[in-house]
């Protein structure tokens, strides 16, 4: 019968304080309770500078698209790798580490294309171009909206293409100096 009663306070606690929080950003807007409508700069693609060593030329290139060539790249691979029957002579005349090849060979048999296309989209967002691409979005638009909060700043920049969670964007404000360190008294960190 306790554990009831503490169950129902709690979830009365948690109802009051939603609607505490809602109201508040009703007057903050001055909208009576409508959501202002946000004019986001237009999304630039996300871009970067790619240096293709094959080439040896450098071009814009699409995030999207680098994800493309990246899966190209490693299915030409793993089709010498078959053809020659060696994964060493493979990566020598691919330029790819064997690991690598092996790697996307793994994931193409246990999990298919989309096995492929998660590893591909992997690799490109930690590449350090693409990196700085979105350090920087996420500063412009923190710099544009300093009232907005960090999850709300990650679902903007999702949609505009630069894959973030909540926690990056307040890494990336953090070592940029935009918004200080906080530590956290109960872990010390």
């Amino acid at each position: 019968m306790a554990v009831a009663v503490a169950v129902i306070v709690v979830v009365v606690v948690v109802v009051v304080v939603i609607v505490v929080v809602i109201e508040r950003e009703r007057t903050e807007t001055g909208h009576g309770g409508a959501i202002a409508p946000v004019t986001l700069p237009p999304r630039p693609p996300p871009t970067f500078r790619n240096v293709c060593p094959a080439r040896g030329t450098s071009q814009m290139v699409d995030y999207r698209e680098q994800v493309r060539r990246r899966i190209e790249r490693w299915q030409e691979a793993i089709a010498l790798t078959q053809a020659l029957g060696s994964l060493a002579e493979a990566s020598r005349r691919s330029g790819l580490p064997r690991k690598e090849i092996d790697n996307a060979r793994w994931e193409l048999e246990t999990g298919g294309m989309a096995a492929l296309q998660r590893m591909a989209e992997r690799c490109v967002r930690r590449s350090p171009q693409f990196v700085a691409v979105v350090e920087d979005a996420i500063t412009r638009l923190f710099r544009t909206n300093p009232d907005w909060g960090r999850g709300r700043l990650a679902r903007r920049l999702t949609e505009r293409g630069f894959p973030v969670s909540a926690s990056t964007v307040r890494r990336v404000l953090v070592r940029r100096g935009l918004v200080p360190r906080v530590e956290c008294v109960r872990h010390g960190v």
